[in-house]
């Protein structure tokens, strides 16, 4: 019984953590949720995590150790099971249910018990999907579902709602028709073959391995130097900025950088100036932030494909910061063959990389700005026009129309991606954020048409080249090396967010706008607080916590009064 003294030792220690969890026990009235049988197939054993029904619970610990006496029956049995396994492997499969991508046992506890004990990757399985409701709360399941619909891959778990379809969009797939043999085949060989070079935990893989798709496509997930690389970016230690007061306060006596040795920084648009407004504003704030320095700093705008420009630059850079959030991936691919470089992203990254990324809590003025256009409307009404739904974009439609609830309880927030809607029925429009210097048009910001004339409400402000100059005095402070892995996400306590707000609006409103942003600012309010509803129901009771950044940015729904859809 030597072996199953150890195990049982293991699971000792395990039960600490609580008691094995129970299907039937987790999930409210699952009897009345839908049901398909996958068949007979291989499951990844760490997804096992519990039991369908309550009859094993004394006899486990979590992770399946034993917990029973040495001299029991049930010791015997699994010693037996045991010394089986490792002559001729476990030959019958198990039966269980999965619910939400993990796996509870029907039947064959005890086999998973000793499969988990020796270190067991897969076992066979006779399978049961119970399918979750069709909600916000779990936009990952279906979309898990879907991709395996299309593929019968079960051992590629993602944890980002999207991922699926951007790994499908990564091999020139999709997640409605199924995928040929030989692509599937070519999926399977190149994740086992990657995981072998990366031994994690699925879901850590999982992701991982999809980065390594999208720079390298899915041959170069199975180079092994291209992989090691990509696995060097991800040591680094994510770490939330929310304020600039977070960053610790040093003083060096030897400054590296002077007027006559500067630090050199490349600014790089994925278009032109005249063409966005988004990159205007940036360029308006680097210019603001090389004045500042007073010759310290050198700054130069490029425009263009970043793999082409940084080859041509890279001798004479010390920091490439790319403005769009569409030049993530190709940012942090070059920050992988460029390491003497700093790079740096205006988006939010969710994942470890060295790559130093920085953006705005902008939903904190989209919330007043909501409040501000339901206050103005007369038709219950608004318009909330966006180009392209990026991370932080749903947030700030959410904080927007729940803004605009608050004022108005009838109001309805018509939602427009692409600026393409040709028939205006609302009387309010939220436009874009700024206006181009070449570009005549007021239609920006929060505005009324009054016939052929434009009137303009309010509009946000993000003072780039404030944001600028504190992340590079940073820089200058500590080095480059200090903000690698740096996640900076700041709002209006920054004091890099603030709001226009025309004569045209009410002074009573203004007055009630400018007392919610001193108390936001203080933290005493927050966009998110309180009872929330979405299109599909109640998500949030007004107890609950405030939700972390994490939970905001990958909202994937939107408030119960907003009309449209998310694109996929």
């Amino acid at each position: 019984m030597k072996e199953y003294s150890k195990a049982r030792k293991m699971g000792e220690k395990n039960r600490k953590q609580g008691q094995l969890p129970v299907l039937d026990e987790t999930v409210d009235r699952i009897d009345r949720l839908d049901r398909s049988y996958l068949g007979c197939i291989d499951i990844p054993t760490n997804r096992i995590v519990g039991t369908k029904t309550r009859g094993r619970v004394s006899a486990f610990a979590p992770g399946f150790m034993p917990l029973l006496d040495e001299d029991s029956e049930f010791a015997m049995k699994w010693e037996n099971l045991y010394v089986s396994q490792l002559a001729e492997g476990i030959r019958d499969p198990i039966q269980v249910f999965e619910y939400r991508r993990l796996f509870y046992v029907q039947e064959g506890n005890k086999r998973v018990s000793v499969a988990k004990y020796v270190g067991m990757p897969s076992m066979r399985a006779n399978v049961t999907r119970i399918l979750p409701e069709k909600g916000e709360e779990a936009p990952m399941d279906h979309e898990y579902i879907d991709f395996y619909n299309v593929t019968q891959i079960n051992d590629l778990y993602f944890t980002q709602a999207g991922s699926y379809i951007a790994f499908a969009k990564c091999l020139n797939e999709d997640l409605t028709h199924p995928w040929n043999g030989e692509t599937i085949a070519h999926v399977r060989s190149a994740f086992h073959l990657f995981c072998s070079l990366y031994p994690a935990s699925y879901d850590v893989q999982s992701d991982v391995f999809l980065l390594a798709c999208q720079l390298y496509g899915l041959d170069g997930a199975k180079d092994k130097e291209k992989i090691q690389r990509l696995l060097s970016g991800q040591s680094v230690q994510q770490e939330w900025i929310d304020k600039p007061e977070m960053y610790r306060k040093v003083s060096l006596f030897n400054k590296k950088y002077s007027v006559s040795y500067p630090l050199r920084i490349a600014f790089i648009a994925d278009s032109s100036m005249e063409s966005s407004t988004w990159i205007h504003d940036h360029e308006l704030g680097r210019l603001y932030m090389e004045t500042y320095f007073g010759g310290v700093v050198k700054t130069h705008m490029y425009d263009g494909k970043m793999e082409d420009i940084v080859p041509t630059i890279a001798k004479q850079t010390d920091i490439v910061i790319s403005i769009s959030p569409r030049q993530l991936l190709a940012t942090y691919k070059l920050s992988l063959e460029y390491p003497s470089i700093h790079f740096m992203n205006c988006s939010v990254l969710l994942q470890k990389t060295n790559v130093h990324t920085f953006y705005s809590r902008l939903y904190e003025a989209k919330f007043l700005l909501g409040m501000i256009a339901a206050s103005m409307s007369q038709t219950h009404c608004i318009l909330y026009q966006s180009e392209y739904p990026i991370y932080g974009d749903i947030p700030n439609i959410n904080a927007f129309a729940i803004g605009a609830g608050m004022i108005d309880p009838q109001v309805k927030v018509y939602l427009d991606w692409s600026y393409a809607s040709k028939e205006v029925l609302a009387d309010v429009i939220s436009g874009p954020d700024s206006i181009c210097w070449d570009n005549t048009s007021r239609e920006f910001g929060i505005y009324q048409k009054q016939g052929d004339t434009i009137v303009n409400l309010a509009m946000p402000i993000v003072h780039w080249g404030k944001y600028y100059v504190l992340l590079i005095q940073h820089i200058l402070d500590r080095g480059e090396k200090a903000v690698r892995g740096h996640n900076n996400w700041w709002g209006m306590d920054s004091g890099i967010i603030d709001l226009i707000i025309s004569e045209h609006v009410p002074y009573p409103t203004q007055n009630l706008i400018y007392d919610l942003k001193q108390a936001m600012i203080k933290g005493d309010i927050h966009p998110f607080d309180g009872e929330i509803y979405s299109q599909k129901g109640l998500i949030r009771h007004r107890q609950d916590a405030r939700w972390t950044q994490d939970e905001i940015l990958q909202m994937h729904w939107l408030n119960e009064n907003v009309i449209g859809v998310i694109p996929q």
